[in-house]
C-alpha cells in the first residue's frame, strides 16, 4: 500500500505539477490515513470501506485537528482513492459521496493604520540592504502580494514604465499587479 502512495505522490508532482509543499502535505495526510488502515488490519485497498475513512476523520477530530486540516486530509484521501480507481489499482472508491467537513468561518486579522505605519517606519537607514527591506515592506503593503511571490521576484518582473509587476503566485500561475 505504501508503494501506491509513493506512485500517487509522483503523479501529483510530475503530472499534476503540484508544488513540493503541496505534495508533502498530501504525503503527511495519507501516511496518517495508511496508519489508521494498518491499525484496522486492512492489507489492500480492495478491503477499504467508507467506515474506515469515517473512522480516520473521527480520529483527526478527536485529536483536536482544525476543520481546515480535516478538510485537507479528507480531500487528500478522496484524491488518492480516485487515483487508485483510475490506475485500476482497486475496483471501488470508498470515498465516493464522502462529505467534507464545513469550513471554519474566520475573520481576517486586520492591522490598524498605526501598526502598519510603525512597521514601515521601523526600517531606518540608507544602506542598500535597509532600502531593499523598506521597498519589500512597501510592496507587500501596497500590492497585497504574498511573501512567497515577493521572494521569487526578479528585476525583469518589474515594468516601471507600464506601472506593473508580474509574479508567479499559487499553483505556479502568473499574475500582474499594478
Amino acid at each position: 500500500m505504501r508503494e501506491q502512495l509513493e506512485a500517487f505522490i509522483n503523479y501529483l508532482v510530475i503530472e499534476r505539477q503540484m508544488s513540493a509543499n503541496t505534495a508533502a502535505a498530501y504525503r503527511n495526510d495519507l501516511n496518517q490515513y495508511l496508519q489508521t488502515l494498518e491499525t484496522a488490519e486492512v492489507s489492500s485497498f480492495e478491503q477499504v470501506h467508507r467506515h474506515h475513512i469515517v473512522e480516520h476523520i473521527e480520529r483527526l477530530l478527536e485529536a483536536r485537528k482544525s476543520r481546515s486540516t480535516v478538510r485537507r486530509a479528507t480531500s487528500s484521501i478522496r484524491s488518492f482513492h480516485q487515483y487508485l480507481v483510475e490506475e485500476k489499482l482497486t475496483t471501488h472508491d470508498p470515498s465516493r459521496h464522502l462529505d467534507l467537513p464545513k469550513p471554519e468561518k474566520k475573520l481576517p486579522v486586520v492591522w490598524s493604520q498605526t501598526d502598519v505605519e510603525r512597521l514601515l517606519d521601523s526600517v531606518v537607514g540608507v544602506d542598500p540592504l535597509t532600502r531593499r527591506d523598506a521597498a519589500m515592506l512597501e510592496l507587500l503593503y501596497g500590492t497585497g502580494m504574498r511573501v512567497s511571490e515577493l521572494l521569487q521576484l526578479k528585476l525583469n518582473d518589474l515594468q516601471l514604465e507600464l506601472g506593473y509587476l508580474s509574479c508567479i503566485g499559487k499553483g505556479n500561475k502568473s499574475r500582474i499587479i499594478p
